[in-house]
């Protein structure tokens, strides 16, 4: 691995941090008080290729490597972690599964549409009662000579109430066990589906969540996503997916902190002295900038092995848990350095503390990652 980047991928990262800057950050106070889910800005994300970044170029995407995406990935959540997890762990990810997944009509279909930012995705994986367990579904379909017969509700999809392609994980009926889910891809204009909004969010109030239902919503057979017992397999993929997306989101949050614990500390005085100058709150900023450098250089490795094809599920289990226990600490660190302006709605670190404590769930709790990392290696069993 080059633990340089390219030239490419430093223009990349500097056009990405000029429109998170100039473009995001100005909009985040006021959308997280409203509870408002900025379509224009994804309308503009999608236009510089950040909605495709991994979808090939003759699906109108930008073709990137993934390490050049984690860059994008990082920027943006620098500016608004929302937005990052609306995209990123949603919408780019049903995109992602699709280009290998998908046969040559279904990415025809919508590749181009999704890319273009012309539709929105989002994915059922992580119901409430279920979480990450891909093999307790509360979607059920049963099949006839023309459709699939879906029905069944999830109370927390990210971009649900937004989006117009809906990849749907469901049990066929009469099955058991994990060969026996399926994985659609369900139009949300479709009779039978609906949608509602979770307004009065503590976390990632600038992203769209909604309570998804299906009352027998006739699906296309066409719509089924690779083989019909390959759900299980499916949503293990579009899972390592979301979890790099949230560790590279995670980096930037913490280096959010970093930027915001160091403004300030320069800024506030006591004692007559900058309180950057004091030994503890040093720390605070040292512990900040060595966690986040470490986890960035862990999302680069499993970006790299996913260039070359190489296994990296133990990597990314060890990036994704560095990643969100340091945006954690990094995002209390940002507090005790602004002391109690830290608590004000006007200061942005109270909601990076917020958003990072909701963020760092999706994919998996830290623990869940912790022990993953433990059950990759030779002779560790899971329980």
């Amino acid at each position: 691995m080059n633990f340089s980047l390219s030239e490419e991928q430093v223009m990349l990262r500097n056009m990405a941090r000029q429109f998170a800057t100039h473009t995001i950050e100005p909009t985040t106070i006021d959308n997280d008080r409203s509870e408002y889910f900025p379509t224009e800005i994804v309308t503009k994300m999608a236009r510089l290729g950040f909605l495709g970044a991994v979808v090939p170029q003759e699906y109108s995407g930008s073709g990137l490597d993934h390490i050049s995406y984690a860059i994008i990935i990082e920027e943006i959540a620098r500016a608004s972690l929302a937005v990052a997890v609306s995209v990123f762990c949603s919408h780019a990810a049903v995109a992602d599964v699709l280009v290998t997944w998908g046969n040559r009509q279904q990415k025809q279909r919508y590749l181009p549409l999704m890319s273009k930012g012309e539709i929105l995705g989002c994915h059922t994986l992580g119901e409430l009662r279920t979480g990450t367990d891909e093999g307790n579904i509360n979607f059920r379909a049963q099949s006839n000579d023309k459709q699939w017969i879906v029905d069944g509700t999830t109370p927390f999809v990210i971009n649900g109430g937004v989006s117009h392609l809906t990849l749907l994980f469901a049990r066929i009926e009469n099955n058991q066990g994990y060969h026996g889910i399926g994985a659609f891809l369900v139009d949300s204009n479709l009779a039978g589906f609906s949608s509602e909004d979770i307004l009065g969010k503590t976390s990632l109030r600038a992203s769209n969540i909604a309570k998804v239902r299906l009352q027998r919503c006739q699906v296309p057979r066409e719509s089924l996503l690779g083989n019909i017992d390959d759900g299980a397999k499916i949503a293990q993929y579009l899972l390592d997916d979301i979890n790099f997306s949230v560790a590279a989101s995670c980096v930037g949050a913490s280096q959010a902190c970093i930027d915001a614990g160091i403004k300030y500390a320069e800024q506030r005085s006591a004692f007559g002295k900058s309180i950057s100058d004091f030994g503890m709150v040093q720390e605070m900023i040292a512990d900040m900038i060595i966690g986040t450098e470490t986890a960035r250089l862990l999302i680069y490795q499993v970006g790299d092995l996913k260039n070359k094809r190489q296994p990296f599920s133990q990597q990314l289990s060890i990036a994704r848990y560095l990643a969100s226990l340091t945006a954690l600490k990094a995002a209390k660190h940002a507090i005790q350095i602004h002391g109690c302006s830290g608590y004000e709605k006007r200061s942005p670190v109270e909601r990076y503390f917020r958003d990072v404590s909701l963020a760092t769930l999706f994919g998996g709790s830290l623990l869940t990652h912790k022990l993953a990392a433990a059950q990759s290696s030779p002779g560790i069993h899971s329980a």
